[in-house]
Order: C-alpha cells, then sequence, then structure tokens
C-alpha cells in the first residue's frame, strides 16, 4: 500500500509487530480496538507478521484471532514458524554456548529457562521462572538437572537468566557470561528482569529478511513496531521504524517517529492513521 509518512512515499506491504509492551497491552491483551484496525487492513491485503522474544504456544491465541497465515518471526529471530506449527527456519545455540550459560547460572546461582519452538524449560517452577505466566504463558516443564536433558541440548534457540528480586545482579553475570562466550553468542537485556542468550547474528531484524524473502518483498516494504532492546535492530532495518511512547531509549533511537503508547493503541491508531483516514 503506498503512503506518505512526514512528506515521503512509502510502498508498505507487511506489518512487523513486536508483541508485549507494543502490540498487546499492559494487561497482555490484545484491545478491540487494535484487533479491529490489524483486522480491517489484513483483509484488505496488508500482510502482517509478528517479531517477539515468546514461543508459539505462548502467542497461539490471538495469532488465531488475528488470522495470520504469514510466517511469524519467534525467539528474536531464531524460529521462523507458521500458525499450524510448520517450521521454515530454526536456529539453535551451539551445545557449547549451552553448557557454558548453565555452568555460570550454577556458580551464580541463577535461574535459567531454555527455549525451544514449541516449549521452555526451566529447573524449578519458582517467582523468577512464574515470570512467563505473567506474559501470557505456556507453563514451562521442569528438569531440575539440566545435565539430564542430554540431546535436547543441542536444540536450544535461547537461553533467558532470569532475576525479578534484583536485576542489576544480572550485570555481574553477563560480565562473566560475556568472557567465557568469547564471541560465540550474543546476550541482550530485553526485560529488566531477563538476560538473554542467542545465537550470533540471529535478531528480529534478521527474521525480518528472511520473511521478506519468503513473501518475495523487500525490507523498504516493511513497517515495524516495536519497545525493546531486542526490537532496535529490526525498527533500524525496517523500511520505516515506530517505536512506541513507553519504549526504551535504545528502541526509540532506532526508530523513525515515536507513537502512542501500547496502552493507548499506539501501533493500531498510527496505521489507522496512514491507512484508514
Amino acid at each position: 500500500m503506498i503512503t506518505k509518512i512526514s512528506g515521503k512515499e512509502y510502498d508498505l506491504r507487511l506489518v512487523a509487530l513486536d508483541v508485549d509492551g507494543t502490540l498487546l497491552n499492559s494487561k497482555h491483551e490484545l484491545g478491540p480496538f487494535s484487533f479491529e484496525v490489524l483486522n480491517e487492513l489484513h483483509e484488505r491485503g496488508l500482510k502482517i507478521t509478528l517479531a517477539t522474544g515468546k514461543n508459539l504456544p505462548a502467542t497461539q491465541a490471538f495469532i488465531e484471532q488475528l488470522g495470520l497465515e504469514e510466517p511469524l518471526i519467534f525467539s528474536n529471530g531464531c524460529v521462523i514458524q507458521y500458525a499450524d506449527g510448520r517450521i521454515a527456519h530454526n536456529y539453535h545455540l551451539e551445545r557449547a554456548c549451552v553448557e557454558t550459560t548453565l555452568q555460570v547460572c550454577e556458580k551464580f546461582k541463577a535461574d535459567w529457562m531454555l527455549y525451544y519452538p514449541m516449549e521452555a524449560v526451566v529447573a524449578e517452577m519458582n517467582f523468577n521462572a512464574s515470570i512467563v505466566l505473567d506474559y501470557g504463558g505456556p507453563t514451562p516443564r521442569v528438569c531440575s538437572a539440566w545435565r539430564d536433558l542430554e540431546n535436547a541440548l543441542d536444540s536450544v534457540t535461547k537461553i533467558i537468566i532470569i532475576n525479578r528480586e534484583n536485576p542489576a545482579f544480572l550485570n555481574e553475570i553477563e560480565k562473566d557470561l560475556v568472557f567465557k562466550l568469547d564471541g560465540r553468542a550474543y546476550t541482550c537485556h530485553t526485560l529488566v528482569p531477563m538476560l538473554e542468550v542467542q545465537p550470533l547474528g540471529k535478531t528480529k531484524a534478521s527474521g525480518l529478511e528472511i520473511v521478506t524473502d519468503m513473501l518475495g518483498i523487500t525490507m523498504q516494504n516493511t513497517i515495524a513496531f516495536g519497545d525493546g532492546n531486542n526490537d532496535a535492530p529490526m525498527l533500524s532495518a525496517a523500511g520505516f521504524g515506530a517505536a512506541v511512547a513507553n519504549a526504551t531509549a535504545l528502541a526509540k533511537a532506532s526508530a523513525d517517529i515515536v507513537i502512542g503508547t501500547n496502552d493507548e493503541c499506539g501501533p493500531a491508531r498510527f496505521l489507522a492513521q496512514l491507512f484508514m483516514p
């Protein structure tokens, strides 16, 4: 769809939406206005994808609500998957990086969560692990001894280290982790109490590029919305990037514009102004 933003013409064919803090409100709900706008634009032919740190089971409900058939970006670009579960691309951490990260977690007595395309695994379902339930679940599988996972350690898409009571302690863990990973993976603070470890080169931007190739369009045909540091590469790489007003400083600096908050249905209102004046 051809539209003008600040006097410049854009041919936008794909909307890429971060989920928590962007598309969903503070109650982790898809507001009726957002649903109505996205549904209308989808019916008009504008393609929509999600670009989230979550996996498919954690987002299934509103994916089905929106009727999305496009390839979707999960685990911050590590997994490209369809709503029916079909996986188009799946990247994972090297096993040595997984083991190193979990050994660092043991050293600092830190809680971890291993992500896979269709599940998450934790050592115990405690206060830290329960954060996933605050963001829509699903309930992780418990494996008290990570070494018992054996071959499953070869297919971890990302690892989240969680400290809800003292998030600043994650900085100490990160220093040791970065040293021991020695450039074989990268770390990112996605939410204040969460430090993530991901494969090198896999971001929401790289995931979006794969999706555009699959759809036969270019990155210049995309408009992306986000709020977190993990959204920054995508906001910068998209044809047009919009950060919600509740976004981090890095996300805002990476975007072309700052719009209304997630609680104000910022992305939907911006899209409505562009395409439904």
